[in-house]
């Protein structure tokens, strides 16, 4: 059951929140379109299919951007996420990012030198603010679609 509902009682998708909240929906779908139209679709692929793992966020794990699939993430790479670590599947580049955006996600006070380092080694420093300004609005994003109740991820309209 959706917290915001519509006249008549009825749960809102994400297309009703807009209609209510026409330009606070709209400022979240422009910051996502930057957000995808700037930064490394893999990327941000992976660390927005990390966080909708670690919150259970259904919907966004049904969905995948077009963008990273034709960059080169595939299935195999998706389904061995749970093992970034680990896998061979992954870059030092990519567990780098990782590690920062799950420290992010569950602790951000917790955030060391030596994380955040270790993404210096791959990325510049403004690409790794981006970074941590994109984890945070897809977290952020995330998280306000399960406390509303939204069973479907505006996403969609960005990442296909």
């Amino acid at each position: 059951m959706s917290w915001v509902q519509g006249p008549g009682g009825v749960d809102l998708d994400w297309d009703g929140v807009t209609a209510l909240f026409p330009a606070a929906a709209d400022s979240v779908t422009r910051l996502h379109r930057v957000i995808w139209e700037q930064g490394d679709p893999v990327l941000l692929e992976l660390c927005r299919l990390r966080i909708a793992t670690l919150l259970e966020f259904e919907a966004g794990l049904r969905i995948r951007n077009a963008r990273a699939e034709r960059a080169g993430l595939d299935q195999d790479k998706i389904g061995s996420l749970n093992l970034w670590p680990t896998s061979p599947l992954f870059s030092a580049r990519e567990r780098a990012c990782l590690a920062l955006a799950e420290q992010l996600l569950m602790d951000t006070s917790g955030m060391t030198d030596e994380i955040v380092g270790d993404v210096l080694k791959h990325l510049p420093p403004s690409e790794c603010y981006a970074l941590v300004q994109a984890v945070n609005a897809m977290e952020t994003l995330q998280r306000g679609c399960l406390v509303l109740g939204i069973e479907t991820s505006p996403e969609e309209a960005w990442l296909t």
